[in-house]
């Protein structure tokens, strides 16, 4: 029974969601020290533990837990990176060395970045998982509604002119309850499963709704070049991914995979406009 459960990896909007839905459905949580430990401090002491940011520290807390959910790869985490690598194969050797029950590591459903299709299936983080020996989940995840913010600059929208993907788009928080179950389930493992909203949205059409929805300010659409873009990106490594994710030339509809995941896990819920009233 998966008790305790390790999160490491990139400390964004998303790896926050999924530590409250962790630590609000019961389950013990250690955290690394780092730039997101201070949005979710309130959870110190209701099941939150922050960890040093060290081999020993880790080491430790694998042990003495059944669960690790590895946030996808830090944003300098480049494929070509064989230090990053070399440290997920270690990550994955101790997990393997103490019996853990469960690694869940979050991907990317296939995607159109510039006239490139990208596919976190291939990708070599999720291949190391397959064959490293550990009982795992890799969750191959749409895009976020929390990645609308990578784009909100006061109280305007920073959106690329050539957007020409469509998304089934879902929240951090439905990726949250989702991995919950999936941890609840003693015999599941070594399971694939897609992330996606019920909604096929355009990316241009999220923005529009997430304006009108959101309620704290009147938000304004700034609809910028791509050559525009690019110096934006320039500021903001997470600014830069998402606007060569949503930027195409090339017309890219996502396919809709999550059909035995909804089955097995349930239904996200959160839609863009419920998302845009509680930021």
């Amino acid at each position: 029974m998966i008790k305790k459960v390790v999160v490491l990896g990139s400390q964004d909007l998303i790896w926050k969601a999924v530590v409250e839905e962790l630590v609000g459905n019961g389950f013990k949580v250690a955290i690394q020290e780092g730039k997101g430990t201070r949005s979710i401090q309130h959870l110190i002491g209701e099941g939150l533990q922050v960890i040093r940011r060290n081999r020993a520290a880790i080491m430790g807390n694998i042990q003495e837990s059944q669960a690790l959910y590895f946030n996808h790869p830090p944003a300098n985490w480049s494929k070509s990176d064989s230090f990053a690598i070399d440290e997920f194969r270690w990550l994955l050797k101790c997990c393997k060395s103490f019996r853990l029950q469960r690694f869940a590591f979050l991907s990317t459903i296939p995607f159109m970045k510039g006239d490139k299709v990208y596919s976190g299936m291939q990708c070599e983080y999720s291949n190391i998982v397959r064959t490293s020996g550990v009982p795992y989940y890799i969750l191959y995840a749409s895009r976020f509604f929390e990645s609308i913010l990578d784009f909100k600059r006061g109280t305007k929208l920073m959106v690329p002119s050539n957007i020409n993907n469509s998304f089934y788009w879902v929240a951090g928080e439905d990726l949250g309850k989702l991995l919950c179950k999936a941890f609840n389930q003693e015999q599941a493992e070594n399971r694939e499963y897609f992330v996606q909203g019920p909604e096929l949205i355009h990316a241009e059409t999220v923005f529009e709704r997430f304006a009108r929805a959101y309620d704290k300010d009147r938000i304004r659409i700034n609809r910028v070049s791509p050559k525009v873009a690019k110096l934006f990106a320039l500021f903001s490594k997470d600014l830069k991914d998402s606007f060569e994710t949503l930027s195409s030339n090339t017309y890219f509809v996502e396919e809709f995979r999550a059909q035995s995941t909804w089955k097995e896990l349930g239904r996200p819920q959160i839609s863009v406009e419920h998302f845009a009233q509680v930021r």
